[in-house]
């Protein structure tokens, strides 16, 4: 959360933080791993939750030596994205934090290393495209987390938006 001329910007995380969807997320991992001969697991994982997609194809295609092109391997995982994601769910409480933080003038920007073209049909779905001001997503970095870069981006698209409505 920010906070400027007595106005709060709050920042949000999307898989895991307002949507519950570590667990397909995790699952998506698995299915692309075995796909490749590779054992999947937790602590590789976590390792991966971070990195955008393109880059974690890029880590698995290094530590175990495939010979598939990148490109296909991003397209394989998408793939797998596509199809786990129409299953994500909301956490419970989400719609109501949202809800309650634009009701109290709060305004709000979703910032996630994963694909607008993942992530955009879900905030459609669960009806919360009016809550967010924009959406940082991990095509706009060229370092994914932890670095901090879509943070200042996300910090300086903001601050830009606040200008503009002085």
């Amino acid at each position: 959360m920010i906070s400027s001329k007595n106005k709060q910007h709050f920042f949000f995380d999307f898989d895991g933080t307002l949507a519950d969807s570590l667990g397909t997320m995790y699952e998506t991992y698995a299915q692309f791993a075995r796909l490749h001969n590779i054992s999947p697991s937790q602590e590789e994982f976590n390792t991966l939750n971070g990195p955008t997609i393109e880059e974690a194809c890029a880590i698995l295609q290094n530590k175990y030596q495939i010979t598939t092109p990148i490109k296909d391997l991003f397209d394989q995982y998408l793939t797998i994205i596509h199809q786990a994601y129409a299953h994500i769910q909301a956490y419970p409480d989400a719609t109501s934090l949202l809800h309650y933080l634009s009701d109290k003038q709060k305004t709000m920007t979703l910032v996630t290393s994963n694909l607008e073209k993942n992530i955009y049909p879900l905030v459609e779905k669960f009806k919360w495209e009016t809550y967010f001001k924009t959406l940082i997503t991990g095509e706009k970095v060229k370092k994914s987390k932890p670095h901090p870069e879509i943070y200042q981006i996300a910090l300086k698209t903001y601050s830009q938006l606040d200008l503009n409505h002085v």
